[in-house]
């Protein structure tokens, strides 16, 4: 046999060996202590928390948007909102799920706001409204956005 492709076949690591969170370091009870020290109102703490999952949930928005600059845009709202409601995780579940679903919602309201404003732009090319005035043939509020 080829001495490359056995050196190639014998490093190979099994997948059910490869670590299940982005760091590997970082298991479920050590995130609690995070999250606990946080809820105390720990800034630097909350910071390593965002800085565990920020690649995960930039890519769930990046996924959900499409955009790169929404993504990063969504992804930082997500932590402002989960550092303010964050009093209110009570642990049932785990951390990554409660930031997930609060990036899921965000992206998704983010995804009907733009629907709503493509849909007024298109269904009334000819607007007359300026800047940020209600438009008199669709009723809508314009604004530069």
């Amino acid at each position: 046999m080829d001495p490359i492709a056995e050196s190639t076949v014998s490093t190979r690591v099994p997948l059910r060996t490869l670590p299940r969170t982005p760091s590997g370091a970082d298991s479920g009870t050590e995130v609690a202590h995070w999250v606990r020290r946080a809820q105390a109102g720990d800034l630097a703490a909350y910071d390593h928390l965002v800085s565990e999952f920020r690649e995960r949930i930039y890519g769930l928005c990046y996924h959900m948007t499409g955009h790169h600059e929404d993504a990063n845009d969504l992804a930082q709202d997500a932590f402002v909102k989960a550092w303010q409601a964050l009093r209110n995780f009570k642990g049932d579940s785990s951390f990554y799920t409660w930031i997930y679903r609060i990036a899921v919602n965000t992206c998704l309201n983010h995804l009907k706001l733009r629907r709503n404003r493509t849909q007024h732009l298109s269904l009334s090319p000819s607007c007359s409204a300026s800047s940020t005035r209600r438009c008199s043939s669709c009723r809508k509020i314009t604004g530069p956005w």
